[in-house]
């Protein structure tokens, strides 16, 4: 790729939304004695990144890509944020999860799953 193409784009969640998800992030972090500048991205790009994981179903190698990331890192970075987050609200990590497997969806603000067809897991 020579020249790629930048683009701005807008999520359907306030901003409010990911900052408090940034200072779960930040709190978790200083938990685990994370020293600055030791992360890829800080505590408010990796809220964007679940945001737009959740809202937008971005696949990850593409998340990866925008954030100039290897893809282990950010399935990492999004089992992160899941696990700050479940710690609020329990049921949230799997129905996250669930959410990105074939055949079920799930709203993550609510937690609840709906087969779309058959549930992945009876299949």
């Amino acid at each position: 790729m020579s020249d790629p193409v930048t683009y701005t784009a807008t999520l359907p969640i306030s901003r409010d939304t990911v900052e408090r998800i940034a200072v779960l992030l930040h709190a978790r972090r200083r938990q685990l004695r994370t020293r600055n500048g030791r992360r890829a991205l800080g505590c408010f790009t990796q809220g964007l990144l679940l945001c737009r994981w959740t809202l937008q179903a971005t696949r990850v190698p593409h998340l990866a890509a925008d954030h100039r990331l290897s893809l282990s890192t950010a399935y990492r970075y999004l089992a992160e944020v899941l696990d700050v987050l479940a710690v609020q609200a329990p049921g949230l990590h799997g129905a996250c999860w669930q959410r990105r497997s074939p055949g079920t969806r799930t709203s993550c603000s609510t937690g609840r799953s709906s087969p779309s067809t058959t549930p992945w897991h009876q299949a």
